[in-house]
């Protein structure tokens, strides 16, 4: 009778690990056996010590998130964003009159984080470069997010506007590129946002941002579709919050209770990491190249617009040329 009672241990144990994975917007993903021994030798060399020192080494992270200026659901005040350089070229849009969110600091809601000691971790763009940027050969003014609300962030009482408008251009352009993604996901093909570019004449025209398309949720999953127009992933990287549950993972999942928590996560429809790169760097920004289908008008300016889907897209930066 002892090995039932060693079972029901074990299996209680397994089910109780799953609690860690029931995150919104953090994802999981399989890692090397070398990888779970380096994991396991940091974290003392066992299992139980690996699921419970994932937090611990945290704490002074945490302790400098709570510097940040960025309040999740609220976003951060004008002078966290750091200053436009003075040599930018008019190509680069100035966006600083339109951002609400800081790249470093969780800006988003937190209310789905659980268990609660993740909250405290930064769910954030911190390891993305600062500053005139290039990606895929365009430059990029990168200093900021423009935040756009979106259904399901609404329901978390999040405090976003639908849309932000009159984004100043004041030229003639053959196109505009944008680096982009959103939080949250929609069927493949979903309408979620709009770029609405507004002409000297009076005129207007609107690009419709797709789900799928042009980008994708921030977070990568393990079963996505992806079928990129005029669109490339910019950027990949990191935060606060991917780095321990990628590194939990590494010690404290085998086979079977990898599949239990795989089965839970896609019930709860959390993001699942494939892959060595995805599980290093689960975030990424999209690149799209927008047409102007009258590159002889003036554009005036430019909205930026949320369809209220689940989805809320964000904007990070804007070229034109």
């Amino acid at each position: 009778m002892e090995w039932i009672g060693c079972f029901i241990l074990f299996w209680a144990a397994a089910v109780s690990s799953v609690s860690v994975f029931n995150i919104a917007h953090a994802n999981i993903g399989g890692q090397s056996q070398d990888d779970e021994q380096e994991y396991l030798q940091a974290a003392g060399g066992d299992e139980a010590n690996a699921g419970k020192s994932v937090y611990g080494e945290q704490k002074q992270s945490a302790r400098e998130n709570k510097k940040m200026k960025n309040i999740p659901g609220k976003g951060i005040s004008r002078d966290g964003i750091p200053k436009r350089d003075e040599n930018a070229p008019n190509a680069l849009i100035d966006l600083t009159d339109y951002y609400n969110a800081g790249l470093i600091g969780t800006w988003q809601t937190v209310e789905s984080v659980s268990p609660a000691e993740l909250k405290t971790l930064t769910n954030d763009l911190c390891e993305l470069p600062q500053g005139i940027q290039t990606f895929d050969g365009v430059h990029f003014d990168i200093r900021g997010v423009v935040q756009l609300q979106g259904g399901a962030m609404k329901k978390e009482g999040a405090e976003y506007p639908a849309s932000v408008k009159d984004i100043p251009i004041g030229q003639s352009i053959e196109q505009f590129h944008t680096l982009h993604a959103t939080s949250w996901q929609a069927p493949h093909g979903t309408h979620i946002g709009t770029y609405v570019m507004h002409y000297e004449n009076g005129d207007s025209h609107e690009l419709n941002i797709i789900y799928g398309k042009h980008l994708l949720d921030w977070w990568r999953y393990k079963q996505e579709i992806f079928e990129p127009e005029n669109t490339v992933v910019a950027w990949t990287g990191s935060n606060e919050l991917a780095k321990p549950i990628v590194r939990y993972q590494r010690g404290n999942m085998k086979a079977k209770i990898r599949s239990i928590v795989e089965s839970v996560a896609a019930m709860n429809a959390t993001p699942i990491l494939d892959g060595r790169d995805a599980a290093q760097n689960p975030i990424r920004l999209f690149k799209t190249s927008w047409n102007n289908p009258h590159p002889e008008r003036k554009v005036n300016s430019i909205d930026y617009v949320s369809e209220m889907t689940d989805c809320a897209p964000f904007l990070v930066a804007l070229t034109v040329e």
